[in-house]
């Protein structure tokens, strides 16, 4: 039985991003594609499958930033995919706290999965700012966050 706790401190942000990678539904080439939100689930580094086991395992991309990770989860070793995602029975509440912060950090380090989420952004308020071409204030709010986004 996993630990259904919430770590109250943390980003709340990389807390969402670390939850998507759980379900499935984060902006991982795999899970895109799963979802019917991308043609191929191939990481651009390889043409390997883009899921939570190559982006936190194997990816070359991150090498530096999982060389941290593995070291600051050296007690806790041995450990799968699934076990960094959803915590490890056999420890503490703390403890799971523990890998989750050190899984949030690495997910902050790579940005790989902030970069795809401001691309979706962008393309929202784009098809927004077609869909409502006649409100000028409207029109003006969305091209000011366009510009932010970018």
């Amino acid at each position: 039985m996993m630990y259904r706790h919430t770590i109250i401190k943390g980003d709340r942000f990389l807390s969402v991003m670390h939850a998507r990678m759980r379900n499935n539904c984060s902006n991982l080439n795999s899970d895109l594609c799963n979802n019917h939100l991308r043609d191929d689930p191939y990481c651009d580094c390889v043409e390997v499958v883009e899921d939570a086991e190559h982006y936190l395992f194997q990816c070359p991309k991150f090498q530096r930033q999982r060389i941290i990770l593995l070291q600051s989860l050296q007690r806790f070793l041995p450990f799968t995919t699934s076990e960094l995602l959803k915590g490890k029975t056999e420890l503490s509440y703390l403890d799971n706290c523990a890998i989750f912060s050190a899984i949030q950090l690495y997910i902050k380090s790579t940005k790989r999965l902030l970069k795809l989420t401001i691309h979706v952004h962008i393309v929202d308020f784009t098809h927004a700012l077609s869909a409502y071409q006649g409100s000028n204030i409207f029109v003006t709010l969305l091209s000011f966050c366009i510009q932010l986004l970018m």
